[in-house]
């Protein structure tokens, strides 16, 4: 039987059994993205003409999840890049990086656990797209602001009406910092285990899942949409929400985290304790872990892991 004689779900049963060697969580991440892709297009032998057999779609699988370079890249660039099949793949070595910058204007993103530094891209010209490699080891991804309007009012190939992005992270990856910036686009990273000195996690009107992480200063940005955070926070920490919403679910239990509070017409909830209305809060003592908490009309949830919506960060007194 040829490729072009298989259903879409032969094709992705074929696929899953080729890449049963993968963690379960990597291997669940690659059929979605690739199940996503076949609804995208609309036409599936168009679809498996362009990936090619099963088997060949999972060695570059593989290849990538396993970091297993075709060829080193040069110093300079500092990445291997691949081009075809209507896709752009680049690679970084593992320790080659200290700092990230990741902005997406309008895309689907998804960043998954990996053995090396990986950037896939789908339904994106290469010139709206960035992906480059400093040399103090700053890594920048971003789709340009102006890409969405061509992308989205494309009527020539119905794959460029979604775009998507697939990152894959080394496990605990030691970082200067990392930030995240969301426009209307949707970005889930909750597998991770990245381990940085700050974070800074910002979204307009998109959604934003992020987890697990470690940091010592962390500032989270919320205009209208949804932005989730799961892990820890060894120190200062800021929380500006507009109109959306905010949830933060922290290691340990909420009572070791001090908050400074400012509500305009929303609602903050601190483990047990809410605050609404029109308002300022500080906490009668500034913990190691402090969060500076401004809340416009939107809502902010901070809850403890270990006491997940029980406990209290504390007495707070109304200044």
């Amino acid at each position: 039987m040829t490729r072009t004689e298989l259903t879409r779900a032969e094709y992705l049963e074929r696929l899953q059994s080729c890449i049963s060697a993968l963690p379960e969580a990597e291997r669940a991440e690659a059929l979605a993205y690739y199940a996503d892709f076949f609804e995208d297009a609309g036409d599936d032998a168009r679809v498996m003409e362009e990936l090619g057999a099963p088997e060949e779609l999972a060695k570059s699988i593989l290849e990538k999840m396993a970091c297993v370079p075709a060829e080193a890249a040069s110093p300079a660039e500092g990445a291997e890049e691949k081009r075809g099949g209507g896709r752009c793949c680049f690679s970084f070595p593992a320790d080659s990086v200290r700092n990230v910058r990741l902005s997406f204007c309008a895309a689907e993103a998804r960043i998954v656990p990996a053995g090396c530094w990986t950037v896939e891209t789908r339904g994106i010209l290469r010139s709206d797209f960035v992906c480059r490699l400093d040399e103090d080891g700053t890594l920048t991804v971003a789709t340009r602001s102006g890409f969405s309007v061509d992308a989205l009012c494309s009527h020539e190939r119905r794959s460029a009406l979604h775009p998507r992005i697939l990152i894959g992270i080394p496990r605990a990856p030691g970082l200067a910092s990392l930030s995240l910036r969301v426009g209307a686009g949707s970005v889930r990273a909750d597998a991770l285990a990245v381990s940085c000195e700050s974070v800074e996690l910002s979204v307009g009107a998109g959604s934003l899942s992020f987890g697990a992480a470690s940091c010592r200063r962390a500032r989270f940005q919320c205009g209208m949409g949804r932005l989730s955070f799961s892990g820890s926070v060894d120190g200062e920490a800021a929380v500006d929400c507009g109109m959306g919403a905010v949830r933060l679910l922290l290691d340990g239990d909420v009572s070791e985290y001090s908050c400074d509070v400012r509500v305009g017409l929303g609602d903050v909830r601190i483990g047990k304790d809410r605050k609404s209305g029109v308002g300022n809060e500080c906490a009668p003592v500034k913990k190691r872990r402090h969060f500076s908490v401004h809340c416009g009309m939107g809502s902010v949830s901070i809850h403890g892991a270990d006491g997940a919506r029980g406990g209290s960060a504390g007495s707070s007194e109304t200044v």
